[in-house]
């Protein structure tokens, strides 16, 4: 909580309230809120019960006509990481397996965590009372310049983040994202 309030000031951003807690444990709070963000709980939840569990229990929470962000990790995130760092691979079918079933349990690479697609993503959120306003990919074809475009100057900085927003909800591109990002407006 002590992050939060000094990267508020910081920022000087003004939080009038907000909770921090375990996504499937929400029970205790009552009050309704104006934005909630998921942003890690649906990645780190592997049972399809839970990563719904803590959605509706998010949603619970949000004001009608709120908004709601939630972030999830791509199928191909792993293969990207590992392409990226160059990692070495004792068989192809470690880092394929993804792509099937999307789990990573503990003890298998860094956490344990539920990697998804964007047609999951979708079916998952269309069995809740949201109405989609963006749903993205973080990164795009252009994370792999990411370190280079942050070091150009303002001027050209700005007009690459410009072409990365206009690529980030392109349906083409959603699996060169490591991230997807989901914003809805609860009805």
């Amino acid at each position: 909580m002590k992050l939060q309030k000094a990267k508020s000031r910081e920022l000087n951003i003004e939080l009038e309230e907000y909770i921090q807690g375990n996504a499937l444990e929400l029970s205790e709070y009552e009050e309704k809120y104006d934005v909630i963000l998921l942003m890690g709980p649906l990645y780190h939840l592997i049972k399809e019960d839970d990563r719904r569990m803590a959605l509706k229990n998010a949603l619970d929470l949000l004001k009608s006509g709120g908004i709601i962000f939630v972030a999830f990790i791509s199928k191909y995130a792993p293969i990207q990481d590992s392409l990226a760092h160059l990692y070495d691979i004792n068989d192809p079918q470690s880092l394929l397996k993804y792509l099937k079933d999307g789990e990573n349990k503990e003890g298998e690479g860094f956490t344990s965590a539920y990697f998804t697609s964007p047609e999951e993503v979708n079916n998952l959120m269309s069995d809740f009372d949201i109405h989609e306003l963006a749903f993205v990919g973080v990164e795009n074809i252009l994370g792999c310049k990411e370190k280079e475009i942050c070091s150009l100057d303002e001027e050209q900085y700005h007009k690459w983040l410009e072409i990365g927003y206009q690529l980030s909800a392109d349906k083409n591109l959603m699996g060169t994202s490591q991230h997807f990002l989901y914003i809805g407006k609860k009805k």
